[in-house]
């Protein structure tokens, strides 16, 4: 009956040892399946990742070449702006000279006609004085 018992057991342990080897073997390949799934959906993750990153990176450039465009754009309107305003002020300068000149011979010749009218004016008044002094001789020898 003992070695009934013993080899029952023994049967009985050899089962269960076979069990416990399936179950840990299942469980092994159930991890390992697990593991192989996160590490495929930390490579899409990972990739997803790069590509997002990519993606925003390139949008970035763009946008800097965007700027690029625009502050070159800019940096030849204040070019133009420059020219532009550097001929007004020759232009500028220019007329003011002229407008100078045309100032000073408008002086000159109000001088000059100044001048002539004082001399009419001393002429006439010789003239008078001489005609006055004329008549005085004439009445003095009535």
């Amino acid at each position: 009956h003992a070695s009934e018992i013993t080899g029952l057991k023994q049967s009985h342990e050899a089962a269960m040892s076979e069990q416990d080897k399936k179950l840990k073997e299942e469980k092994a390949e159930a991890l390992k399946a697990q593991k192989e799934d996160m590490e495929a959906d930390h490579e899409m993750a990972t990739s997803n990742l790069k590509n997002a990153h990519k993606k925003e990176i390139e949008t970035k450039d763009s946008k800097i070449s965007d700027l690029n465009a625009n502050i070159d754009k800019l940096k030849s309107t204040i070019q133009d702006l420059e020219r532009d305003l550097s001929k007004s002020r020759r232009e500028f300068e220019a007329k003011d000279e002229e407008l100078k000149d045309t100032i000073k011979l408008g002086e000159q010749a109000l001088k000059d006609q100044y001048a002539r009218m004082e001399a009419e004016k001393k002429q006439e008044l010789e003239q008078q004085v001489n005609e006055h002094i004329q008549e005085t001789k004439e009445l003095q020898e009535e």
